[in-house]
């Protein structure tokens, strides 16, 4: 059940409704959840779509579901136990349709409204811009009974909720909602955190900027003071995917001694050599010697009887504390197996769609060598395919083989335990025995009763201990299997990046790639730092070029035909470079990519390059801008007025017209002309442009013309830092 085709349906239910026009003519990408959620709980309920009141998740299921980095929920299979204790094997599909289609509705509900930033916000209960599995754990506490059943968490809870948030209302609800009764069940139902998630999510839409207006009046040549107003983004904590190759290693080795010292401690458990243990285990020792030195005095037979049935029931102990060893190496390893087979599977899609991408490229208008370079990456992505399916069959069965085993050790322990000759039976007569010398004996019951409650206070702690540290044990290899994971999807990125199709065209160029959107291929050029540093989030500029560029491919941005280009000026000079430290987009028209950046098919491909750019690069989701010069000023703000949700500023430099009125934005917008530019330039930018974003924001370029204007902006320096000004008003850094 997708949540996109359900709001085609749900735009005419609103449109029905007479909630919206009909000549609005919504797309799925217009209706929030959000917005729109106590309509969207009726349209569900009133088309018979779903039943909104059945649990889509047990409220223990719900406290276990991990979440990723951006809040969201991460969907995925859960290894399930029979009665027995059996595992199932995830690979079976044991949810019934019903019941799956309601989990992953629910799931795409909620992740989307964790896209609102007022429900985001609400979620993250410490405020550190973030939301924990605690933060997720407690917002599904608070909302548990808004349909009348706690046991369960229900879409219509969910819908509910999301209502209550958007009334602001939410508050006078966490006041009434008493959560102490399931702080301790959710303590007791934590689990190990899945592997780092390698599949991709859609990242939380960034929260717009707001700058305030430069104080520069109409004309100034350069830039004023300008404070630095831009939100700071808030700092993460470091997790796997931040961590590079080295550190990777570093934590996996940290991680394998953590699972030896673990196992070392579960050996001594069970061999009794742990210091919690001797005493224990000295007492009941002394207890029994003196039980049975009494009973030998009185009788002799019974005497002897007990020996052997308590030689028996010891050495059953031990078989079955040798066969949970067993049992436990055999969990890590079956744990370990499934990690390789998910990995073997990621890695084989991550193939699949290189494979596909590559196949797909429209080749008319590329060069011959370029072909070839892609018929050849094709070849090599193939076989690396073919590869890869070989591996992830073979680690099919090595999992089947691990699963089939570790059946076979718990059955085997359930025989030790509950067989014909098991503890349980031995137990059985010993406690008969133990009737008969009492009725025979009771001058000796005290000692009899003091053996063993001795011994059942060793036999628990002992128990107990084991069990501690077999879910130590457990989770150690947990830690192991993340780790290698991390380091399988930094392998899998390396690989899908050689294979991709790039060129370099200039060996000034840092990097130049192309992007496969429906089927055509997008190219851009990339400047970026050659060895970012993987924890470092850098912010990114969408640039735009002008008629002059278009068809080039790039090369013309570069090669210095025009010099002032904004693109040429970041390479000739290093220092100006490093001075961003940053990344540069640059996307070229031309080809199936259109004349014009003024389209909505040229908004969709600039979103879908960002999703696709921050996929395989580190960016601050906060400092993400667009701008563009001449043409692509026109595009810059046709852009980013129908993404500024996506972007926290604009600038246009040397615009000359647009319909769309920037003026009702939150996020600034910056305007850039030569004081000798094209007429239509200069009187668009020093009139209608000026009128939407106020005077301030226009910086008029004394003696530059309309070509002179890009590197005229990125020498702006008023401040004299060494830092171009473009930069610094585009991501609030003055």
């Amino acid at each position: 059940m997708n949540l996109d085709s359900l709001k085609i349906e749900f735009i005419q239910y609103l449109e029905d409704k007479g909630e919206v026009s009909a000549d609005e003519k919504l797309s799925p990408l217009d209706v929030s959840i959000f917005t729109y959620s106590s309509l969207f709980k009726d349209f569900l309920q009133e088309e018979g779509i779903i039943d909104i009141t059945m649990a889509s998740e047990s409220l223990f299921d719900i406290l276990k579901m991990n979440i990723d980095e951006n809040g969201k929920i991460v969907e995925g299979e859960f290894q399930q136990q029979s009665e027995d204790g059996d595992i199932v094997d995830e690979s079976q599909d044991n949810i019934p349709d019903e019941e799956s289609q309601q989990q992953s509705l629910f799931t795409q509900i909620f992740n989307e409204l964790v896209d609102d930033n007022d429900f985001f916000d609400t979620l993250d209960g410490d405020n550190d811009g973030k939301i924990s599995q605690e933060d997720k754990n407690q917002f599904f506490n608070t909302i548990k009974n808004l349909d009348g059943n706690d046991e369960d968490i229900s879409i219509s809870d969910l819908l509910d909720a999301s209502g209550l948030i958007s009334e602001n209302k939410f508050d006078e609800l966490t006041d009434t909602t008493d959560t102490t009764d399931t702080t301790e069940e959710q303590t007791d139902n934590d689990i190990t955190e899945n592997t780092e998630n390698t599949q991709s999510t859609q990242n939380i839409k960034p929260k717009s900027t707001q700058v305030s207006n430069y104080s520069a009046p109409k004309g100034n040549y350069g830039s004023a003071n300008m404070p630095n107003n831009a939100s700071q983004p808030k700092e993460k904590e470091k997790s796997l995917e931040n961590m590079s190759k080295p550190e990777l290693e570093t934590e996996l080795e940290s991680a394998k001694s953590s699972l030896q010292e673990k196992e070392g401690l579960l050996a001594s458990y069970t061999d009794d050599s742990a210091p919690e243990l001797v005493s224990l285990k000295e007492t009941v020792e002394q207890n029994y010697e003196a039980y049975k030195t009494q009973l030998d005095l009185v009788d002799t037979e019974l005497a002897e009887q007990m020996e052997e049935i308590e030689t028996a029931i010891s050495e059953k102990e031990n078989e079955i504390a040798t066969q949970e060893q067993v049992i436990t190496k055999q969990e890590v390893e079956y744990l370990e197996a499934s990690n390789n087979y998910e990995s073997a599977t990621q890695k084989v899609a991550s193939l699949e769609q290189l494979v596909s991408d590559l196949s797909n490229i429209n080749k008319s208008g590329l060069s011959q060598e370029q072909i070839s370079e892609i018929d050849s990456k094709l070849a090599n992505a193939q076989e690396q395919l073919n590869t890869a399916k070989n591996e992830q069959s073979e680690a099919l069965s090595n999992k089947s083989a691990k699963y089939d085993s570790l059946n076979t050790a718990k059955e085997k322990l359930k025989e030790l335990k509950q067989g014909e000759n098991g503890l349980q039976s031995l137990n059985e007569s010993k406690q008969d025995l133990e009737n008969t010398i009492n009725e025979k004996h009771p001058q000796i019951k005290e000692l009899m009763e003091a053996y063993n409650s001795s011994k059942s206070d060793y036999a628990s702690q002992k128990d107990l201990l084991i069990k501690n540290a077999q879910d130590a044990v457990i989770s150690a290899q947990n830690r192991i299997n993340e780790v290698n994971s991390a380091l399988n999807n930094v392998e899998n990125k390396k690989t899908t990046k050689e294979l991709s199709f790039n060129t370099l065209f200039s060996s000034d160029v840092k990097y130049n790639y192309t992007f496969v959107n429906d089927g055509n291929t997008i190219p851009y050029l990339l400047i970026g730092p050659e060895n970012a540093d993987p924890n470092q989030e850098l912010p990114v500029l969408m640039y735009l070029h002008g008629s002059g560029e278009i068809g080039s491919y790039g090369d013309a941005m570069v090669n210095g035909s025009n010099p002032n280009l904004l693109p040429y000026n970041l390479l000739a000079n290093e220092n100006n470079y490093e001075n961003f430290n940053g990344y540069i987009i640059c996307p070229v028209l031309g080809g199936q990519y259109g004349n014009n950046w003024s389209n909505p098919s040229a908004v969709n491909n600039i979103s879908n390059l960002l999703d696709n750019f921050s996929q395989s690069h580190k960016i601050n989701e906060d400092k993400v801008a667009i701008a563009g010069h001449s043409l692509g000023a026109v595009g810059a703000e046709y852009i980013g007025y129908n993404l500024s949700s996506r972007f926290c500023s604009i600038g246009v430099l040397s615009g000359y017209s647009n319909s769309a009125d920037v003026s009702k934005l939150d996020i600034p917008v910056y305007g850039f002309v030569g004081e000798y530019d094209d007429p239509n330039s200069y009187n668009y930018m020093v009139g209608t442009f000026a009128n939407r974003v106020g005077d301030n924001n226009l910086y008029v370029q004394k003696n530059i013309n309309h070509r002179q204007l890009p590197k005229s902006v990125y020498n702006m320096d008023a401040d004299g830092n060494g830092h171009s000004d473009l930069f610094e008003m585009l991501f609030g850094d003055k």
